[in-house]
């Protein structure tokens, strides 16, 4: 049977993820970091082994790693990713260093480390976001590691290429997840082209593409999933919806 690493499978766009390659097939070794009785409901729902690791510790990581001595890897998603809120009059760079050490160092990191260990056909997928491809306000840390992740996926992709191993990206608009808890998301289903907020298992449903062998000449990708969001000028919408509201 396959073998697929899931980090930050516990929840949101991760469990969806994770119960999505076991639908598919897969045992899935997932990672969690704080909740454990999230991560007993995934594995309870799957049969997923979970890990908790904190990627904020690089020790964490390479004790994880060690686990997996012996496993063959099929396909490993790097999902695990944190959002903070910064102040730029005041920022703060060990917030920054917090963010890209979960966001984007772990992802080299794991990634370099199983890759002896990946079959030939393997696949890798990394979660990014739409954030990656706009400026950010109070949120640099989090949308910079997304885009450095972007072409860290190339970068993998061309590396990984003689072995055997797919290496793409997902980069999610608003999906509903409880990571935007906090945050009001009510108008993203205006500026969303298809009306409405993504589903985690929609991305699921792409990262199970990326493993098949449907895609199997597909590699350096970032394929973004957003309703069309991302196609969306507000200023334009505004008067077309002006112009709109005049005809009728």
């Amino acid at each position: 049977m396959s073998t697929a690493i899931v980090t930050g499978a516990s929840r949101g766009i991760g469990r969806a993820i994770a119960e999505r390659l076991t639908a598919d097939g897969y045992t899935v070794i997932g990672t969690y970091a704080h909740n454990e009785a999230a991560a007993a409901e995934v594995a309870g729902a799957t049969g997923a082994t979970m890990h908790r690791v904190d990627f904020t510790a690089v020790d964490a990581l390479s004790d994880f790693v060690d686990q997996l001595a012996g496993t063959p890897i099929d396909v490993l998603v790097n999902n695990a990713g944190i959002f903070e809120y910064e102040d730029f009059d005041e920022f703060d760079m060990d917030l920054w260093r917090r963010v890209m050490r979960v966001n984007l160092d772990a992802v080299v990191e794991l990634a370099t480390a199983v890759s002896p260990r990946f079959n030939r056909g393997g696949s890798i997928v990394n979660i990014s976001s739409l954030d990656g491809f706009v400026a950010a306000y109070d949120s640099m840390s989090y949308a910079a590691g997304k885009a450095a992740l972007i072409n860290l996926t190339q970068s993998l992709a061309v590396n990984l290429a003689p072995r055997g191993v797919r290496v793409n990206a997902i980069a999610p608009g608003w999906i509903v997840t409880d990571m935007n808890a906090d945050t009001d998301t009510s108008a993203a289903a205006k500026w969303t082209p298809l009306g409405r907020e993504g589903e985690p298992s929609e991305i699921a449903s792409v990262v199970s593409f990326f493993c098949s062998t449907d895609a199997s000449f597909v590699t350096g990708q970032t394929l973004v999933v957003d309703g069309g969001e991302g196609l969306v000028d507000p200023i334009i919408k505004l008067d077309s919806d002006r112009l709109r509201a005049e005809r009728d």
